[in-house]
């Protein structure tokens, strides 16, 4: 039987993502685990695998990255075009979260 979990639901679990550590900045690692978990909850809700698949894609990429992700942004927010393997739609959800440490969409 498959979970059915609530936007309020969803919410919770990112917000305890973006506020584990108070004061801090995220880091790629904290970044890429919001994208997984965004991931598991379009999953369980049933939603497009191509969509999964691309934000779990992400969160891979954002992980393995040498340099921040949110310095990057700072310095050159233009740069995260450079990225491989991350398309429009999530580069706007990374600039989204890189200036307020949130994703609307998810909220």
């Amino acid at each position: 039987m498959k979970r059915s979990w609530t936007r309020a639901t969803a919410s919770a679990i990112i917000f305890v993502y973006i506020t584990k550590v108070p004061n801090s900045m995220p880091t790629n690692h904290d970044i890429a685990a919001i994208f997984n978990e965004i991931a598991d909850i379009l999953d369980i809700q049933g939603k497009n695998e191509f969509r999964i698949r691309a934000y779990r894609n992400a969160a891979r990429i954002i992980e393995s990255m040498g340099q921040s992700l949110i310095d990057r942004y700072r310095e050159n927010p233009e740069s995260l075009k450079t990225i491989p393997g991350i398309g429009e739609g999530l580069r706007e959800k990374i600039n989204e979260f890189c200036e307020t440490e949130h994703i609307a969409e998810y909220e």
